[in-house]
């Protein structure tokens, strides 16, 4: 009986060991492996800024102290391979066209918020440390309300279309979750209804585009 009672103490100490040299080994294991990167880890909400680099000639972008391009600040949302813009900065566009800041003023205020879209195709690279995309961007359309030109008279409603192309190198960088592109417009039109007509003068200019993407 004696020896019985022994042999269960012992299988129980045993059992006991056991049990805590499991748990001691599971508390030793590796943290667990993050996440595979895909193109979707570019998915997210961003803010940065837009600064003009190229305007027409004799009229002067927005610039700091320093004069290098002031930039406006973006806000933007990537999901399902399209970059959505609900607050386009379009401010910087308009000064570059009208060369006026207090007439810029005015039409953005008489513009209000516009929501513009850019579709993309990702490409990961190789060693899974960035995304380069191709951007698709459809031209940006504008309607700008005009004053009726006598009393009782209807307003007119201006329609204003820039046409944006989509420039090489963009890009978002794993490690840092920044998000670097450029929208070039290369034309502006001008008219009422679908009667439109380039804006003569115009000179393409380049909005550059360095955002973050926000932390959750």
């Amino acid at each position: 009986m004696k020896d019985f009672k022994l042999n269960r103490l012992i299988i129980s100490t045993l059992a006991l060991g056991c049990a805590w040299g499991f748990t001691s080994c599971s508390n030793d294991e590796p943290s667990p492996i993050p996440g595979i990167v895909t193109t979707e880890s570019m998915f997210g909400n961003y803010t940065g800024s837009l600064s003009i680099l190229s305007v027409a000639p004799g009229i002067s972008a927005l610039t700091d102290e320093s004069g290098e391009p002031e930039g406006t600040t973006a806000t933007a949302t990537i999901d399902n391979d399209t970059i959505y813009f609900k607050d386009f900065p379009i401010k910087d566009l308009v000064m570059a066209v009208v060369g006026d800041e207090t007439t810029a003023d005015q039409i953005v205020a008489a513009v209000g918020p516009v929501n513009y879209n850019v579709g993309y195709e990702p490409a990961l690279t190789p060693a899974q440390d960035s995304i380069y995309f191709d951007m698709k961007p459809e031209p940006l359309q504008l309607t700008l309300t005009l004053p009726a030109a006598a009393e009782g008279e209807e307003a007119a409603s201006m329609n204003i279309q820039v046409n944006i192309v989509g420039a090489e190198g963009a890009s978002y960088e794993v490690a840092t979750s920044a998000l670097n592109f450029q929208l070039g417009a290369d034309e502006v039109s001008l008219g009422t209804g679908e009667d439109l007509q380039p804006l003569p003068g115009f000179n393409p200019l380049t909005l550059n585009f360095e955002m973050n993407k926000s932390k959750e």
